[in-house]
């Protein structure tokens, strides 16, 4: 599973990718402070099936940004201290796969990324046996 990064906080990126790699939950193909210049384009010519964002930024707002990721194939997960039912409400309404909460707790990351691995590998399974079926209904 290729995995991007975003978030401000570089100590917060850096303990997401030693927990990423330590339990060996996926590729962590780019950590970057901001999303202010990434494109759903540029998410899928790196092939990243997840993108782990932080809500507030200093110059990007994470709902936003993940609003303007609309046509993304792969899922997205929030990351936030905000405990705003409204503002985590927002969150999930602009399509996020999954809410995590700061300070970081190894245990919900690794919950939710294997949570997160297993819903990526039935939907391919899932995309892979329809296209099967087609092909044999319809030669």
């Amino acid at each position: 599973m290729n995995i991007m990064l975003i978030d401000d906080d570089e100590a917060i990126r850096d303990m997401l990718q030693d927990i990423i790699e330590d339990y060996e939950l996926g590729t962590v193909v780019a950590s970057l402070p901001s999303a202010a210049n990434i494109t759903t384009a540029e998410l899928i010519a790196r092939h990243i099936d997840l993108l782990l964002i932080d809500m507030l930024m200093p110059d990007c707002d994470g709902i936003a940004s993940v609003r303007r990721f609309q046509d993304f194939p792969g899922k997205i997960i929030m990351i936030s201290q905000v405990d705003s039912k409204d503002l985590v409400g927002k969150a999930y309404e602009s399509g996020i796969y999954a809410y995590i909460t700061k300070p970081l707790n190894r245990n919900e990351i690794i919950s939710v990324l294997r949570s997160v691995e297993e819903y990526i590998r039935l939907e391919r399974f899932a995309h892979t046996l329809q296209s099967t079926l087609q092909t044999t209904l319809n030669p």
